[in-house]
């Protein structure tokens, strides 16, 4: 976690990543597509992403790239992270 997050001045914020996972289970290039406002938090949810690759292969049934939208949320309430996706372009 940036240390940003334990310092109680710095206001909370939530960040949505987009990226691919492709069929051997690399990924495309993470982009915000949400900015917290907060360079390093925007910067920690991309590097978590990087980090966690490469995935599993997908399944032989899914042909082409699986599209993902993470978010993280940093010093927020968790329920204001539990919207509606439905609603959301992110």
């Amino acid at each position: 976690m940036p240390l940003a997050v334990t310092e109680f001045w710095v206001k909370g914020g939530t960040v949505a990543v987009r990226f691919a996972i492709m069929p051997d289970g690399t990924i495309d290039k993470p982009v915000v597509t949400l900015t917290s406002g907060h360079k390093k938090y925007d910067q920690h949810a991309l590097d978590t992403i990087l980090r966690a690759a490469p995935f599993p292969p997908l399944p032989a049934a899914i042909k082409g790239p699986l599209p993902m939208c993470m978010r993280f949320g940093y010093n927020v309430d968790p329920d204001k992270l539990r919207k509606d996706p439905s609603k959301s372009n992110h």
